[in-house]
């Protein structure tokens, strides 16, 4: 029907197989207005989700009434959208069980669509509070601390795995971290950041390592890095059979230091006594 494209166009929803009634009402839900629409999810589903019997005729699956669900689907100029969706069950005539017809709407057993969490892992990227968020889009604090948890889980590197060879280094990243420098690690194979830390101390730095996997830390073979003496320490304790390498960019900005205090050096012992090797030198 026309009305359910549109209402599928205007809404995000990509499941063709929901049908919308022209019935919308408003309900007064916590001291706010929720915009109500009504429909209906129905598909032939191809085999039995318990026993696996492929649903070839009505002597395999037959309909068998429907299940009410109310999700939060969103908003529409600022005001909250209900979906009241009635669910197709269906009744398997062979291993007598029943299934409920399913939607990439949502999840199972879910009530908040996959669009609102997805705006929601948006908005954590903004410097604001939970509370905003949840006034925001209308759910509960613990339906973003689930979402936060879930994006953290997602993001989080893992435990068990390291690669055979590593690079580390500190950088100056951002105000409001707990260290002055912060601390960055990758794949000295392929260039690939693993992670980065916040604070490049070595307590710190310990605590983050020992969270691997034993069998990961000793798969690593060699750690190349800078000539921060600390890092020496940290890796023969968190990666017991790596080699250190001393990356040659920092041996050879030390060397290019040293040799620089030593021409300044000369050069001003020669300011007064030979004054035309001091200028070839202060070149």
């Amino acid at each position: 029907m026309a009305h359910s494209y549109f209402i599928r166009k205007t809404l995000g929803i990509k499941d063709k197989n929901i049908h919308f009634e022209e019935q919308v009402t408003e309900e007064r839900i916590n001291d706010q207005n929720h915009l109500v629409l009504y429909g209906k999810l129905t598909y032939t589903p191809k085999a039995c989700e318990k026993c696996g019997t492929v649903n070839r005729s009505s002597a395999d699956i037959v309909k068998n009434g429907t299940k009410l669900s109310t999700l939060k689907i969103g908003q529409i100029n600022f005001q909250p959208v209900l979906l009241k969706l009635k669910k197709q069950r269906f009744l398997c005539k062979h291993c007598r069980s029943t299934f409920t017809a399913e939607t990439s709407l949502v999840d199972r057993h879910c009530f908040i669509s996959n669009f609102v969490k997805s705006t929601i892992a948006m908005e954590l990227r903004h410097e604001q509070s939970m509370k905003l968020i949840r006034e925001h889009l209308n759910v509960s604090s613990n339906t973003v601390i689930r979402v936060l948890r879930k994006v953290g889980e997602t993001l989080a590197p893992e435990r068990h795995y390291l690669s055979s060879h590593l690079c580390i280094d500190e950088f100056k990243s951002v105000k409001n971290v707990s260290g002055a420098m912060s601390f960055i690690f990758m794949n000295a194979v392929n260039h690939e950041v693993i992670d980065i830390v916040e604070n490049r101390q070595q307590n710190y730095l310990s605590d983050y390592f020992m969270r691997y996997l034993l069998n990961a830390r000793l798969r690593v073979k060699t750690v190349t890095m800078g000539m921060y003496l600390p890092y020496i320490g940290l890796i023969k304790a968190c990666f017991p059979k790596a080699n250190i390498i001393i990356d040659r960019f920092h041996i050879v900005q030390h060397l290019n230091r040293a040799l620089n205090h030593v021409r300044i050096q000369t050069m001003n012992s020669l300011c007064y006594t030979r004054p035309r090797d001091y200028r070839k030198l202060k070149k």
